[in-house]
């Protein structure tokens, strides 16, 4: 599950928790593995990996089936994704946010134009 060339970002999460078997518990460790759409800079695939307090593992992939650019002084970058694996199929938001500069030096950094336009 390692990230696909430049847009590919790892990040080692500090919290959160899965609710699994209708009990709720803390993730202990977890991996998120993100890429990104080269033409928006949005988030287009996230995977999950982690292990909860039980010992339980997660192991997911979630796809953007759409994404909403809300620009002001920051940029928020909502993503509807669609999770599965682990025998799962939901459906979930995430949230990017940037300031408006980072996110367009970002974009240009991997070959966009950095402008927020349609598709």
């Amino acid at each position: 599950m390692a990230p696909a060339g430049p847009d590919g970002q790892v990040e080692h999460l500090t919290s959160g928790y899965l609710f699994r078997d209708r009990r709720v518990r803390r993730l202990v460790s977890a991996t998120r593995r993100t890429r990104r759409d080269p033409a928006t800079g949005g988030v287009s695939r996230i995977e999950l990996s982690g292990t909860d307090a039980d010992g339980r593992t997660l192991d997911v992939v979630g796809e953007a089936r759409s994404r909403m650019f809300l620009p002001g002084h920051s940029l928020t970058i909502n993503t509807f994704i669609e999770w599965s694996g682990d025998g799962l199929q939901a459906w979930g938001e995430d949230q990017d946010v940037w300031s408006a500069a980072g996110f367009a030096d970002h974009v240009r950094e991997r070959g966009g134009s950095g402008h927020l336009r349609p598709r």
